[in-house]
């Protein structure tokens, strides 16, 4: 790891409420910067429910008010393990390296086909099979898929802010190609400048990460994803009681 590696852990937080996923997650990362003498530092907004300008106020602040080498923005809702962020760090060079991580649902689908080839499956193994991947990144090649970013970065065309690294470097060339910023004032005494937004494009409306990306792209720079982290995407779910369904694939024993 280069030794003038430093980095700013960016987390936008609507509420200011942080899941104990990613507590435990963040002072992992942090025992493990300070092992290794590389100074970490957050960087929070709480109570900003307009996620794309809380991406532009942290990112805005990190570059004009901090020295730090990279900013990685880390959500409330994500966990990892630790060993499995900190080899992301091995990629330095790149402009943005980000974890691929499940949308907040499970893949069904996925949990019947690996129950009806594997009928002696060990249940507590389910909840690794059952993320849900579709859409939270998409590929710049048809052929391309998650498992081919296991053992290195691959290029991707869009993918999540959820864990990304970008090199300040990066924003930087954006701020040199002139793209939209609102001068200072309201956030702060710097510019906030336009790299995240909500907005339409090839005819689909894309979010402030996926827009993120096709920016860095546009501005000659490169966005990688990788495969080989475990991570924690914290949601909500309904537990449904139904015990007439239940007992339809049930026993007469159990039910």
């Amino acid at each position: 790891m280069s030794e003038k590696f430093s980095l700013a852990v960016a987390t936008p937080s609507h509420r200011g409420l942080f899941t104990t996923s990613y507590v435990s997650s963040l002072w992992g990362l942090q025992q493990s910067c300070i092992a290794r003498d590389t100074r970490i530092e957050l960087l929070t907004l709480p109570n900003q429910s307009m996620v794309d300008r809380a991406r532009n106020t942290l990112s805005s602040f990190f570059l004009h008010k901090t020295d730090f080498s990279h900013m990685l923005f880390l959500d409330d809702d994500m966990g990892f393990n630790v060993a499995d962020i900190m080899r992301m760090f091995d990629w330095l060079d790149y402009d943005v390296v980000a974890a691929m991580y499940p949308r907040k649902e499970f893949d069904w689908a996925r949990i019947k086909q690996a129950v009806l080839a594997n009928p002696e499956i060990d249940p507590t193994l389910l909840p690794l099979v059952a993320g849900h991947y579709h859409g939270m990144q998409t590929f710049l090649q048809e052929k391309d898929t998650l498992a081919a970013a296991l053992d290195a970065p691959m290029p991707v065309r869009e993918i999540g802010t959820g864990i990304m690294l970008i090199a300040r470097a990066c924003l930087q060339r954006l701020v040199n190609a002139e793209i939209p910023y609102a001068a200072a004032g309201e956030e702060g005494d710097f510019p906030v400048h336009e790299f995240f937004i909500q907005k339409v494009i090839d005819g689909r409306l894309v979010g402030e990460d996926f827009y993120f990306c096709n920016l860095v792209r546009k501005h000659g720079g490169t966005v990688y994803g990788c495969a080989w982290p475990d991570v924690v995407h914290t949601g909500s779910y309904d537990f449904i009681g139904n015990v007439a369904s239940i007992a339809s694939v049930s026993s007469q024993s159990e039910y």
